[in-house]
C-alpha cells in the first residue's frame, strides 16, 4: 500500500487538508510529492495503519483499498 492510497482513505477534510499540505512543505516540489506518494509503506507501519482504521478513532476508511 502506498502513502497515496492511505492518503485517499482519510475522510475528514481538516485531517486530509493538514496532512496533504504538510507532505507538499517537506517535499518543495510537485515531482518531490509524486515520489513521496508513490512509496511503498513498510509492513511495520502498514500495521499502525490498520489499527488506526480499525480503532475508530481517526477519519481512515481502508474499505476498497486493496493491500
Amino acid at each position: 500500500m502506498t502513502k497515496f492510497e492511505v492518503l485517499k482513505g482519510i475522510t475528514g477534510v481538516a485531517e486530509y487538508s493538514r496532512i496533504l499540505f504538510d507532505m507538499a512543505e517537506k517535499a518543495g516540489s510537485a515531482e518531490d510529492l509524486e515520489k513521496d506518494l508513490r512509496k511503498e509503506i513498510p509492513e511495520p507501519g502498514l500495521k499502525i495503519v490498520e489499527s488506526i482504521a480499525r480503532s475508530g478513532n481517526y477519519p481512515l476508511s481502508l474499505d476498497g483499498i486493496q493491500k
